[in-house]
C-alpha cells in the first residue's frame, strides 16, 4: 500500500493483479489474497490488523470481509483526523 492510497484504491488493485493472475492459470486461494492484502498494509493499520487476527479466523475470511473491515476503519481513522 502507498502513502496516502485509500483502502479502496489499495484493495482495487490487488484485486486487478490477482485477476491478471488467475488468468494465466495461476491458482490463488482467497486465503493468500487476504494474508497478502493484511501484511502489506501501511503502519497506522497495524492495530486493526492485530485485532481482525485476535478476534476471527483470518484462514477462513474472504477478501470482501477483509475489505470492508478496514473501509470502515479507514473511515474511523479519517473522522478522527479531522
Amino acid at each position: 500500500m502507498k502513502e496516502g492510497e485509500s483502502v479502496s484504491d489499495y484493495t482495487a488493485r490487488v484485486k486487478s493483479i490477482v485477476s491478471k493472475v488467475k488468468q494465466y492459470g495461476e491458482k490463488f486461494e482467497e486465503t493468500k489474497v487476504v494474508e497478502k492484502i493484511l501484511r502489506s498494509l501501511l503502519p497506522k493499520f497495524d492495530y486493526v490488523v492485530v485485532s481482525m487476527e485476535e478476534a476471527k479466523d483470518v484462514s477462513k475470511m474472504t477478501v470482501d470481509e477483509v475489505i470492508g473491515s478496514l473501509q470502515a476503519r479507514e473511515e474511523r481513522i479519517n473522522n478522527i483526523n479531522e
